[in-house]
């Protein structure tokens, strides 16, 4: 399970563009207006020695009683009672509010030093600990100081992070063995079919069957055999719309779909096939997509539909008008209702581990390097052309392959999608996502 590492503070002290900074991406709204963050923003970070899932909250706001209102309750919950974690970020620029305050005390009571991290933001410049005498009667130490908007500070931030996340007992966890059960997690929107789904496989007689207690409040896993093959189900509370989402503990069930995508080797989608592909569907496809695990679209609720092959065709080229960007994932009509079809995923699921597996020998792969850029030349600027010198791939589950450039900036973003399209076309990987690390040259400096 990844850990959990949330950044906290009081409104307009910057934290949702450190969490932009960090995740080298505009995701959160940034906005001197206090308040603008109010959902949960979550990313799945990559670090050197662990990975972990960064949340952005809203700002602690307190009454003029100091009583947190209800709906900062929930902000609190998951930044302080989910997270393994949490950042505490204040404004360097700024002297200590009775709001920070309140924070402070609050943070006292509930949480336990070790597991804070604190940070100064805004310091554009080194600041002498002196200047900081407020914050050292926190309790916290002396913070940490960094600047996201010119991103200063931020590898000792995430080196921190790492560090403090190794003492409590985190480790990056390499994938099971072959001979491992295959996780298969079963994600989609509310009422999509995903827990009859796995009660039609509990009543199935070709299949042996044995729960599992869930681990949380909104995921089990359920260990299913078929043919000899181990696979254990997670089935996962469904992903609302942000706006859809009511007040309680179904507003952190995101996190463990995030835990749970993370976990499995293949995803099952499930897709509604009286409603169709809604923003909802593409949205967590692309949470999916981002992940690299396998990927099937199972289209549910087909017993209601037209019945035909005609009508199956319509629909298949329905979704992949929806979901142009992942021609490589299978989809597959069922009906959790009447059983129809449900075994048939079990197949599926193996082919794309198999895919997983996939290894391809240095050698052949930069042969493959080699007539792809010849066939199709990534074309540049009039001074510089872009170079692909030699790639690897280094690992598997998912595939995972590091190929080394001159520099990043001189190709455009349409010859990587190329490539993988020209990579995927040579040596399959049906099913599974691909992840390629587009590394530069370290540039040599001439010596004087």
């Amino acid at each position: 399970m990844l850990p959990v590492v949330a950044i906290i503070g009081r409104p307009n002290v910057g934290k949702s563009t450190l969490f932009n900074a960090l995740i080298k991406e505009r995701k959160a709204i940034v906005s001197n207006v206090a308040g603008t963050t109010r959902d949960r923003v979550y990313q799945r970070m990559e670090g050197k020695n662990l990975d972990y899932m960064l949340v952005d909250t809203g700002g602690l706001d307190f009454d003029s009683t100091g009583v947190i209102e209800e709906n900062v309750k929930l902000q609190a919950q998951v930044g302080i009672q989910e997270a393994d974690l949490l950042v505490f970020i204040l404004d360097a620029k700024d002297e200590v509010t009775m709001l920070d305050e309140q924070v402070v005390e609050y943070l006292r009571r509930n949480v336990d030093s070790e597991k804070i991290i604190f940070i100064a933001n805004k310091c554009d410049r080194q600041i002498k600990p002196g200047e900081l005498s407020d914050f050292l009667t926190f309790g916290f130490g002396e913070p940490l100081q960094v600047s996201a908007v010119q991103r200063q500070g931020l590898e000792a931030l995430k080196d921190k992070i790492e560090k403090r996340l190794k003492d409590f007992g985190f480790s990056r966890k390499e994938k099971e063995e072959d001979n491992e059960k295959i996780k298969v997690a079963l994600v989609g929107k509310p009422n999509v079919g995903k827990s009859s789904l796995i009660n039609a496989y509990l009543n199935e007689d070709k299949l042996i069957v044995s729960p599992i207690a869930g681990t949380t409040v909104d995921a089990t896993d359920t260990n299913v055999k078929y043919e000899g093959r181990e696979f254990t189900f997670i089935d996962t509370a469904g992903v609302r719309r942000r706006g859809k989402v009511e007040a309680g503990i179904e507003k952190y069930s995101i996190i463990r779909v995030f835990d749970a995508i993370d976990r499995a080797d293949v995803v099952c989608m499930l897709i509604d096939g009286e409603l169709g592909v809604t923003k909802q569907d593409q949205h967590i496809i692309e949470i999916i997509t981002k992940a690299k695990t396998g990927l099937i679209l199972v289209v549910n609720k087909w017993d209601t539909q037209e019945k035909g092959e005609e009508a199956r065709a319509h629909f298949f080229r329905y979704l992949r008008s929806k979901f142009a960007f992942i021609p490589w994932a299978p989809a597959i009509f069922v009906s959790a209702k009447t059983k129809r079809n449900i075994v048939k995923i079990f197949p599926l699921i193996e082919d794309i581990y198999k895919e997983r597996q996939k290894r391809i020998k240095t050698g052949q792969f930069n042969d493959f390097i080699e007539n792809t850029t010849m066939k199709h030349l990534p074309s540049g600027t009039k001074n510089v052309r872009p170079k692909i010198l030699y790639g690897a791939q280094v690992d598997t589950n998912p595939p995972h392959f590091r190929i080394n450039i001159n520099q990043n900036k001189y190709f455009h973003f349409s010859y990587f999608r190329y490539f993988e399209n020209r990579l995927r076309e040579k040596f399959g990987f049906a099913g599974t996502g691909i992840k390629i690390d587009w590394v530069e040259r370290e540039k040599k400096h001439k010596k004087r």
